[in-house]
C-alpha cells in the first residue's frame, strides 16, 4: 500500500453528536470521512459576512 501525504486531524465529540454526524454523511451517500471533509472545506471557504476581503 502506498504511504498516504494527508495528516489526520481529529476532534472529540460525544456519542449523539458522532451519530447525527454518522447519519448526515449516510443521506448524503459519502463515508464519515468524506463527508467530514467535505463540510470542512464548505465552512473554510465560506465568505465571511461583514469582514473586509
Amino acid at each position: 500500500m502506498a504511504k498516504t501525504e494527508k495528516r489526520l486531524i481529529g476532534a472529540r465529540v460525544d456519542e449523539k453528536f458522532a451519530a447525527r454526524v454518522e447519519a448526515a454523511a449516510e443521506r448524503d451517500e459519502r463515508t464519515v470521512s468524506s463527508f467530514v471533509r467535505f463540510v470542512l472545506a464548505a465552512a473554510i471557504e465560506k465568505p465571511q459576512q461583514g469582514k473586509a476581503a
